[in-house]
């Protein structure tokens, strides 16, 4: 067997002895079980393992034992990134966790759980001195000893973003001269002066992207002879003359790439660019103002339909031609109050013989949601008005019982409140003060609230 794959199924704990018939593993995943401890021994003969996934377990919780990554000689990368790692202090530890892995060059420690790793002890890279790439992104450092890097002089990729550094020392990065990427997004960094005092001549690729630097200048991306990629996205770059150069630079340079630069000096493609995206930008603002509109007005213009109609009738018009009447009571509720009217007004209503008009069940599928209030009010002798504080917060709900009075406004004695808390009157919305008609009609108030 050369792979093998547990990836979450909760295991725990590891105990000391559980691999070792695994031989020839060269591949190992255990991520997402969340483990919490990893007991000395845990990986003895996994003695060719390459590649081990531990991410996204527990691991940490517990303090690693001097001897938990014991016997594992071959391994190359190791996936520590979301567990637990946490430390008071930056000063050195007695046994650092991944000091027995004297073959490692891939390392990811990104985004340690709970508050993060918050120090980074001195001494915890004592004896990688073949790792090649460090991930460290997210983990709340906001100071790194000077010597933490001094046991990995073949660091190539060094990944820091995320982490509140405000400021990189020059000391940091001395010990590692054959940096091929370095990322240091959204770090806090106010300048990148430390790169001229730095002899970074291998770098290729620099992210500073979303820090606080304001200038670079021609000394400082001087010092780096091979830079391929240059991402200062997200910085306070200033448009004065000492940074300038710097647009020249990165316009003309045929080397150089970077992220989010402008290239395109056509003028009229730009203006046609911008006066499509700026007619494209009207049209759905348009759009969508007619749709409010809609939404808001057809409301009030029915409102003002039933007032007249209702003024018509005081004066011996009819304001509407009855229906026939297919209900007792439409039922008016908020959703959250949808399991009490089901078990305990239904069966009481609907078990003396009464016919319920109920949304979720006797609106017509397809007919527009407007039409089916005014149709099913209409069509029932009441309208019940389930009351809580939810239900006066609830849009649809609030125009049933603007129909009901409607047809209050039309001397029709249709509307009943029944409320399940008790909501004192300065909390009521003013549409109910303004109403004399329904504090004066039939109101119940629910035995409890």
């Amino acid at each position: 067997l050369e792979a093998l794959d547990l990836r979450s199924n909760y295991l725990s704990k590891l105990p000391a002895g559980n691999f070792a018939n695994f031989t020839s593993l060269l591949l190992l995943n255990v991520a997402d079980n969340q483990t919490a401890e990893a007991e000395d021994g845990a990986f003895d003969g996994l003695a060719s393992l390459g590649r081990f996934d531990l991410g996204g377990n527990k691991l940490g919780l517990q303090p690693l034992g001097p001897r938990a990554f014991e016997g594992l000689v071959n391994l190359t990368n190791l996936e520590f990134n979301n567990n637990y790692l946490h430390y008071a202090s930056a000063g050195a530890v007695r046994s650092p966790p991944f000091a027995p892995l004297r073959s490692l060059t891939h390392l990811f420690l990104n985004s340690q759980r709970r508050d993060g790793m918050v120090n980074f002890p001195s001494n915890f890279l004592e004896g990688l001195a073949t790792l090649q790439e460090l991930h460290a992104g997210e983990l709340y450092l906001s100071v790194l000893d000077a010597g933490t890097f001094l046991p990995t002089p073949n660091l190539r990729y060094l990944d820091l973003g995320s982490n509140p550094l405000c400021g990189v020392e020059p000391a940091l990065l001395r010990p590692v001269p054959l940096l091929d990427e370095l990322h240091l997004r959204g770090v806090r960094l106010d300048d990148v002066a430390f790169l001229s005092r730095l002899n970074l001549s291998l770098l290729r690729v620099l992210r500073v992207s979303n820090n606080r630097v304001g200038e670079v200048s021609a000394a400082e991306l001087g010092a780096l002879p091979r830079l391929q990629l240059l991402d200062v996205v997200g910085n306070p770059l200033s448009c004065g003359c000492d940074n300038a150069w710097l647009r020249d630079f990165l316009l003309n340079s045929s080397r150089v790439q970077a992220p989010g630069l402008c290239r395109d000096r056509s003028g009229p493609l730009l203006f046609a660019c911008c006066s499509c995206a700026v007619a494209l930008v009207m049209l759905t603002a348009t759009v969508f103002r007619f749709w409010r509109w809609h939404r808001f007005w057809r409301w009030h213009l029915l409102y003002g339909y039933h007032l007249l109609a209702a003024w018509l009738g005081e004066r011996g018009r009819p304001a509407r031609q009855p229906g026939p009447i297919r209900y007792d009571a439409f039922v008016s509720y908020n959703s959250d109050d949808e399991e009490w009217v089901a078990h305990q007004l239904l069966p009481q209503l609907e078990g003396a013989g009464m016919r319920l008009c109920l949304h979720h069940r006797d609106f017509v599928p397809g007919k527009d949601i407007v039409d089916n209030i005014m149709d099913g009010i209409y069509a029932s002798r009441r309208t019940l008005c389930v009351v809580m504080r939810s239900y006066l917060r609830s849009e649809w709900y609030s125009k049933e019982l603007q129909v009901a009075a409607f047809r209050l406004e039309e001397n029709q004695d249709v509307l009943v409140l029944l409320f399940l808390e008790h909501i004192p009157h300065n909390e009521l919305s003013a549409y109910f003060r303004m109403r004399r008609t329904i504090r004066s009609r039939t109101y119940i108030t629910w035995p409890g609230a």
